[in-house]
This record gives C-alpha cells, sequence and structure tokens, in this order.
C-alpha cells in the first residue's frame, strides 16, 4: 500500500504520516489479550519470534539463512519445525510478513502468511511460540482477514477476491512443543466486524483519553 511505512523494531505503523495502532494494541489496548508483563524475559521471547519470523521470511523469499547470528541455537528449532509443517502442508505464500493498513477503519497489521495450506488453495496461517491464546481468534480471524480483505477491494491481490478471503480457513502454528497446526473456528465473517468495531472504539478512546493502555 503506497504511503504506509512499517517500523519492525519499534512495531509501528505510519500511513501517509499517520500513525495507526496495529492489531496487537487494539486488542491488548481493550484488554482482551492475556497480560504478559510479568515475564522477566519478556523482550527475550519477543526477539526470539521476531527472528524466527525472519527466518521464515528469508526461507520463502529464496534466500539462505546464515546460521552464524547470536542465538540462532534457540531459533533453529522453532524454523525446523515450521519446514516440517511447510513440507507437510505444501505451503506456497501469496503474502508472506506482509505489513496491511486499514485507512477506513484506521488500524494496521503484518499479517504472517496467506496462501495454499493442505488441502486448501486459500488460507491465513500466523506462527506463535508454543500454543493458541483466546485472543488468536480476533488478531488472525478478524484483524488480519479484515486487512487482506479491504487490499482485495483495492485490487491489491491480483485474482483474489473479498469473498473469498471471507470464507477461507485460519490456523494458528505453534512452532514450539509437539502440537500441530490449529484450525480456527469458521465464524462466515463475524470476526472481521467485530474487529472493525474495536478499531473503532479503540480509536474513540484514544482521541478521548489519551493512550488506552
Amino acid at each position: 500500500m503506497t504511503g504506509l511505512v512499517f517500523e519492525p523494531e519499534a512495531h509501528t505503523y505510519h500511513l501517509d504520516g499517520v500513525r495507526l495502532p496495529s492489531v496487537s494494541e487494539i486488542i491488548a489496548g481493550l484488554g482482551l489479550a492475556r497480560d504478559w508483563s510479568f515475564l522477566k524475559d519478556r523482550d527475550f521471547y519477543l526477539a526470539r519470534g521476531r527472528a524466527v519470523h525472519a527466518c521464515v521470511q528469508f526461507h520463502f523469499m529464496g534466500q539462505e539463512i546464515d546460521w552464524s547470528f547470536e542465538g540462532a541455537e534457540i531459533v533453529r528449532p522453532r524454523f525446523d519445525k515450521f519446514l516440517r509443517v511447510a513440507r507437510e502442508g505444501n505451503l506456497r505464500p501469496i503474502l508472506c510478513e506482509a505489513p496491511m493498513a486499514s485507512p477506513i477503519f484506521r488500524f494496521a497489521g503484518t499479517v504472517d502468511y496467506l496462501g495454499a495450506f493442505g488441502p486448501y488453495l486459500l488460507a491465513f496461517a500466523d506462527w506463535k511460540g508454543d500454543d493458541q491464546e483466546p485472543e488468536n481468534e480476533l488478531q488472525v480471524d478478524g484483524g488480519y482477514r479484515g486487512l487482506a480483505i479491504e487490499a482485495a477491494r483495492r485490487g491489491e491481490l491480483g485474482d483474489i477476491t473479498p469473498a473469498d478471503l471471507m470464507v477461507c480457513p485460519s490456523f494458528i502454528v505453534p512452532l514450539g512443543g509437539s502440537k500441530g497446526p490449529i484450525r480456527l473456528p469458521d465464524t462466515d465473517g463475524a470476526n472481521v466486524g467485530l474487529f472493525r468495531g474495536m478499531a473503532a472504539a479503540y480509536n474513540w478512546k484514544l482521541s478521548k483519553f489519551g493512550d488506552p493502555k
């Protein structure tokens, strides 16, 4: 999208110079996410997650990964599990680690994966740590799906239509532990409307009271 700037380190989004809240910020800011502030090593887990996502992106871009970086030994097992999932599910991405924004509903986020997944020609997938959290349904099936639908309406996804994106399945893929991909419940787009309402509530609260967090 023209005018969208994503700053990975700060994980912030600006559209035409205006800061937009992320999908995760909205969920947390409305008190709908588990509070992980008690974790002493929270920065460690965030850095590990960013490294895993970067390796996945390099893989899909066909770039070789230099495993000499610091902390590679804790990233490699999770990447290896991703490779197993990618091989068994015959993953073929249309989007991978794609920053997107909604100029209508005023939020942004990064879609981990949209493409072929197992028997489905089109599906969303999101890479997680060790398990699925309840808020993942709002994040992936509501926020990210909604962002992709708007991109399709703008003609940015080729032949993919909003109707295709409204009904395709979505998966959480834990890259730690032994659990395989978890299919999220089908809602026929209900979570998209729910998240748009959440974005409106968050932005209203932000305008009236400052940062809701």
